[in-house]
């Protein structure tokens, strides 16, 4: 089987003030983003909004095709 890299999403959980905890969904990642540029971007967004990120989790999607027997 041959697998092909379709897309990534990065869902952000994030922690405000007040306490209440939302989720947040970014997409057109990079195929393989790296820790730096999660880094990176984690403390630009903890800037922007000034709330905390808990978690962040990269979602890969990938297609599979079947190779012809030889």
């Amino acid at each position: 089987m041959n697998k092909t890299w379709m897309k990534s999403t990065l869902v952000m959980e994030l922690l405000s003030e007040d306490g209440e905890k939302h989720k947040q969904a970014f997409n057109a990642l990079t195929q393989d983003p790296t820790d730096a540029q999660l880094a990176t971007f984690n403390t630009a967004l903890e800037t922007l909004t000034g709330d905390q990120v808990k978690t962040a989790n990269v979602v890969s999607y990938h297609q599979y095709h079947a190779t012809p027997a030889v």
